[in-house]
């Protein structure tokens, strides 16, 4: 039987609030564990296998998991296992399966093998000279071209390395190496997106991208988030998920912020006392951040002022991040307008608001 906490045998809790999963994820990622943590409010708690690896000599129970060669490769592409990271070489679980779980009555909640949440995002590059991007890309020792499916990808490797995720590269288990991070897709002679699993990951690629490729190559135009924690009933229906389906532009959203800050504007203009037209547009902020969010969001990027914009671009995802994951938890009207009551008090609601408003403007 393989060992409590390793790859094939992950522990197994159940606790009732996120609080202490949080908690008792910290504790697993300290001593290098994995788990599967549930988080159930209803239920007793049950932390059995975690007090096990903290005093061995407690008894527990854990499946193990496995993958056939006929099943859906983990890595994500769609293929069979057989012929995919199979036929690469590589025994590994990749990129897909995730490190752990955090378990509701239904399904599982999926994190990638770094430890962030598997919530999908894409990158959208305008691609200025298709041949020198390729040169530049051919230049990373770990970005790696696979004919098979006509795809470029970034491995947690070389370079990469210093991108810091959830877990550092010489944590990953040994079987999930090489391990992709990034998928990128050119698209014609002059566009290119980039598929990421998390909303860490997309940040860290973008400044990744930013630094190792010139913008009179190629330049980030938008970025498109999921606004859905990936779940599953069980970790191989986690390989099932497709970004070209997700992504589709018919199923996007697509953010304007100059037609938002238009209509900001054009509510202003009705007013001729400056503290009514501020009411007035507070007001209609307020009214658009009650709004439930589009499954889908795309929205432009600019990388002007990279440290800004990109704490801009962290700040708007992670505000996403926090309603998806109210809404796995049940609370499936949390809002925009929610997030900013709890992160600040009525006195500095206005100013929120009006940050909220720049953030969908990166």
């Amino acid at each position: 039987m393989a060992k409590l906490g390793s790859h094939k045998r992950p522990a197994v809790v159940r606790v009732q609030s996120q609080e202490h999963a949080h908690e008792i994820l910290s504790v697993c990622h300290q001593n290098n564990w994995q788990v599967i943590v549930g988080i159930e409010p209803d239920e007793p708690e049950n932390i059995e296998d975690v007090n096990t690896l903290l005093n061995p000599q407690q008894p527990s129970v854990s499946a193990q998991v496995k993958i056939g060669r006929n099943e859906v490769c983990y890595c994500g592409s769609g293929k069979k296992f057989k012929k995919c990271c199979l036929s690469r070489g590589s025994q590994s679980q990749n990129n897909i399966l995730p490190f752990g779980y955090k378990r509701s009555p239904k399904n599982l909640l999926v994190t990638t093998m770094t430890r962030e949440l598997f919530q999908p995002m894409r990158l959208y590059y305008r691609v200025h000279n298709r041949k020198k991007l390729v040169t530049q890309l051919k230049k990373l020792k770990c970005v790696d071209y696979y004919e098979e499916s006509d795809e470029w990808v970034i491995l947690y490797t070389d370079e990469a390395a210093n991108i810091q995720l959830g877990l550092p590269p010489e944590k990953v288990p040994q079987e999930a190496q090489p391990l992709i991070i990034a998928r990128l897709q050119m698209l014609g002679e002059q566009a290119m997106v980039i598929d990421v699993r998390s909303i860490e990951r997309a940040s860290k690629i973008l400044e990744f991208i930013h630094h190792h490729v010139p913008r009179k190559v190629s330049e980030v135009t938008h970025a498109a988030i999921y606004n859905q924690l990936i779940t599953a009933d069980s970790p191989e229906s986690a390989t099932l998920v497709d970004f070209t389906e997700i992504f589709n532009e018919q199923n996007v959203t697509l953010i304007d912020p100059d037609k938002t800050i238009a209509e900001m504007e054009e509510i202003a203009a009705l007013y001729e006392d400056k503290r009514e037209a501020l009411i007035m547009v507070t007001d209609k902020t307020l009214e658009n951040s009650r709004k439930l969010l589009p499954k889908i969001e795309k929205f432009p990027v600019y990388l002007y002022d990279e440290e800004d914009e990109l704490y801009h671009f962290e700040a708007m995802c992670r505000m996403r991040q926090v309603i998806a994951m109210q809404h796995f938890n049940g609370n499936t009207d949390f809002t925009v307008f929610d997030v900013i009551q709890k992160l600040f008090p009525e006195t500095q609601l206005l100013p929120a608001l009006k940050n909220e408003l720049n953030l969908i403007s990166v």
